[in-house]
């Protein structure tokens, strides 16, 4: 649990645990964002410390304390347009075996693994039917591109408002705004084929106005047109 999660996916979890076992809940207690301050480094497509600390290190320190590697297996949620991600995975996570029931026959599209579950009493998490490829760190993530951040910025403005405001204050404590790639949460700029990082205000000045400035927008600016405000999800009080 990294704390950010979108509330809706703790409710789906809730409702899906009876038909697979006990949910146990692992959490080192931080945010991605704690982290990074903690770190003085902002993940990023490369270096991912959020999910490496904060999800595999963590899993694994559970599983050495409480499980035998000889009759436990780790299952992961990686389908088959993602197998390369599974075949590094099985000898990262040596002695224990490793099993992507999504990667095996019938190859199901997500649009096909949705149809499947709304076919039964649990409803999807919400996000996925917002839009959102994924359903991680309630909508946001260091690694996404800038379709993706967009999408959060007209979707889920109050959870854009908290990556934006984090990475400000990151900024302003480290004072190291020369060193773009280990200040900025995506690199926005070398997407589109220029040679230096964006910091997300900077983006969001792209979005909504032609004239960037630091100064934080209006939220009547911000969320003119599609932008609705969305009121705060729970996990980001």
């Amino acid at each position: 649990d990294t704390r950010i999660e979108d509330h809706d996916l703790y409710r789906f979890m809730a409702e899906v645990a009876p038909a697979l076992g006990e949910l146990v809940t692992v959490a080192d207690g931080r945010t991605p964002w704690d982290l990074f301050d903690a770190e003085g480094f902002i993940g990023n497509t490369r270096v991912d410390l959020c999910s490496r600390v904060l999800k595999r290190d963590l899993l694994r320190r559970w599983l050495v304390e409480h499980r035998d590697p000889g009759t436990t297996s780790v299952y992961l949620g990686i389908d088959w347009t993602e197998a390369h991600r599974f075949e590094r995975a099985r000898d990262r996570w040596l002695p224990w075996r490793v099993e992507a029931p999504l990667c095996e026959p019938p190859l199901l599209s997500k649009a096909d693994m949705l149809a499947a579950l709304e076919a039964t009493s649990v409803r999807p998490p919400r996000l996925y039917a917002m839009g959102f490829p994924h359903n991680n760190c309630g909508g946001a993530c260091v690694k996404a591109g800038v379709s993706h951040w967009t999408h959060l910025l007209r979707t889920l403005p109050a959870v854009y408002d908290v990556w934006e405001a984090r990475e400000a204050a990151f900024r302003a404590a480290t004072e190291n705004n020369s060193s773009e790639s280990r200040t900025n949460t995506k690199p926005f700029e070398r997407i589109i084929g220029l040679s230096t990082s964006l910091p997300v205000w900077r983006f969001t000045c792209r979005l909504t106005t032609t004239k960037p400035s630091r100064a934080r927008f209006s939220r009547s600016r911000r969320t003119a047109g599609p932008m609705s405000p969305t009121p705060v999800p729970s996990t980001y009080t």
